[in-house]
């Protein structure tokens, strides 16, 4: 006998059928075991507040208070979130993204002018967003190839945007891995965001010379 446990014990799927020939390689039992391994990530007591961080930041919030999280939280599971009693979001079902987005858009954490005042709310701008937002200014369309053929055809556009990466950091469709261009969790190194212990994530790709690539991009943009 021994103390020791697993926390998580290997499950083995066993060969051997019963004279229906139904056992745990049947197909039908696969389908349970996917399907209540699927239901305990979703009901998970984590899953809640683990997405609605994920989603605040994404939305341009890199440190929502708790108290903005616990709003988003309620929302998922319960599946509704109540603007007043007239308006209401979500199908009043666990997980409902209605309820969710309407939590972190709606929240007085992302509406209200006097916490945009303070220096930690709010987020970086992302360079690929940077270069989009100056395009939009500009209203600028683009001019597609007459012969798109090949790689070369990008001598052909007015604005290149291929393999930006390289020089800004960011590029369409170009991740260096399944988990994007930064950590959520990326605390900078330097800075006044270190001695608060606020995460940046977007600072991780924010390195000088990525930084002086956007802004020599931006002024050759506008110039020529």
């Amino acid at each position: 006998p021994t103390s020791a446990s697993f926390r998580n014990p290997p499950h083995f799927v066993s060969h051997i059928v019963n004279k229906d020939n139904l056992g745990e390689k049947n197909v039908r039992d696969a389908m349970y075991e996917t399907d209540a391994v699927l239901d305990h990530y979703i009901f998970h007591d984590n899953t809640a507040p683990f997405l609605c961080h994920r989603i605040m930041q994404r939305f341009g919030l890199s440190n929502p208070s708790p108290r903005y999280v616990k709003e988003c939280t309620k929302a998922f599971r319960s599946g509704k979130y109540a603007v007043s009693d007239e308006i209401s979001f979500g199908s009043e079902e666990y997980g409902s993204l209605e309820a969710t987005i309407a939590a972190v858009l709606l929240d007085k954490e992302a509406t209200d002018e006097a916490i945009s005042q303070d220096m930690s709310h709010g987020s970086l701008r992302e360079p690929i967003l940077k270069v989009m937002h100056l395009l939009r200014s500009q209203n600028y369309e683009a001019v597609i190839p007459v012969s798109p053929t090949g790689l070369p055809m990008a001598r052909d556009y007015h604005l290149r945007l291929w393999k930006m990466n390289l020089k800004i950091g960011q590029s369409p469709y170009e991740f260096p891995t399944v988990f994007s261009w930064f950590l959520p969790e990326f605390v900078a190194d330097v800075g006044p965001t270190l001695d608060a212990k606020l995460v940046s994530p977007e600072a991780l790709v924010s390195t000088m010379p990525n930084t002086l690539g956007i802004l020599n991009g931006m002024f050759s943009l506008i110039k020529y």
